[in-house]
């Protein structure tokens, strides 16, 4: 049991213990909630680290929903962090999204959080590693809070950011068969981003997020991709819906029809268009 920041901690799921930290998900006995506590242990680094959480004011430069604070126990100083459920983006993309746009809805969000960002560049490359980057269902972007500060990197700067922000779009992209999707090889953005990523044209994020902010998806024809909207659950299900209705409305029809031509009134309607033509009746003798 820890007790921290009015809250009473009990340790549920061990994530990793090395010389620099330990990082385990606790949660509070009393209120339910689930956090992230990471022990530092290295005195050097967690100086280091420090100076990226707070600015010289003291004020935390994370993003309030994954922060909490840090305090000293004993020689080591603890980090508290909300714990983020893992929904790992590349483990969900391809199955939430059904379009071009919801794709690059996603897209324009993660670029948006990168950019959003205070903190120093090896920070931000933790923060952006694969693993711990989370869709919520809202099509939104969470950063997990499931940190290893012995996987840190100080030398990290900017521009590898940039490129490993890059790498991360370009794969999110990739997801998706571009050159079989008719949706996504009509997709402006789409086009644009795989050229002048292969070209190395990206300066900044910036760049990025202005392309496929004016995204033009051009809707492709049936006969483009004819089999996709064919095996498209939705209008498969809608097609069976048409067909049932359909099939229902002529058994009725067909119903009606043979029951009235079983009836006596139409037998005799039919008996007496036989017998009689025009105005003369031939059942009558001459």
């Amino acid at each position: 049991m820890i007790d921290i920041f009015a809250k009473t901690l009990e340790k549920v799921m061990p994530i990793a213990s090395n010389e620099i930290n330990e990082v385990a998900v606790y949660k509070d006995i009393k209120a339910g909630n689930s956090f992230v506590l990471i022990k530092l242990k290295d005195k050097d680094i967690t100086k280091k680290i420090l100076q990226m959480l707070y600015d010289q004011n003291g004020a935390s430069l994370l993003p309030q929903e994954l922060f909490v604070g840090s305090t000293v126990d004993k020689d080591d100083v603890l980090l508290l962090f909300n714990y983020i459920p893992e929904r790992k983006l590349f483990s969900y993309l391809k199955s939430d999204s059904n379009s071009v746009k919801h794709t690059i809805t996603v897209i324009k969000d993660l670029i948006f959080k990168f950019m959003s960002m205070r903190i120093a560049p090896p920070l931000i490359q933790l923060l952006i590693r694969k693993p711990n980057i989370n869709l919520g269902k809202d099509a939104r972007i969470h950063w997990g809070t499931l940190l290893d500060f012995g996987k840190i990197n100080f030398a990290t700067n900017e521009q590898e950011c940039t490129k490993a922000c890059l790498d991360l779009v370009n794969s999110m992209v990739l997801e998706f068969d571009v050159t079989c999707d008719k949706q996504y090889k009509n997709s402006k953005a789409i086009k644009l981003f795989l050229k002048k990523y292969k070209n190395n044209s990206y300066k900044s994020m910036i760049d990025v997020y202005n392309d496929f902010k004016a995204d033009g998806s051009v809707k492709p024809h049936f006969y483009d991709n004819w089999y996709a909207a064919f095996l498209d659950p939705n209008k498969l299900i809608k097609l069976a819906k048409i067909a049932l209705v359909t099939i229902l409305l002529c058994l009725i029809f067909a119903g009606i029809y043979w029951l009235l031509q079983k009836s006596s009134f139409i037998i005799g309607l039919k008996n007496r268009s036989l017998n009689v033509i025009g105005t003369v009746d031939m059942t009558q003798e001459p």
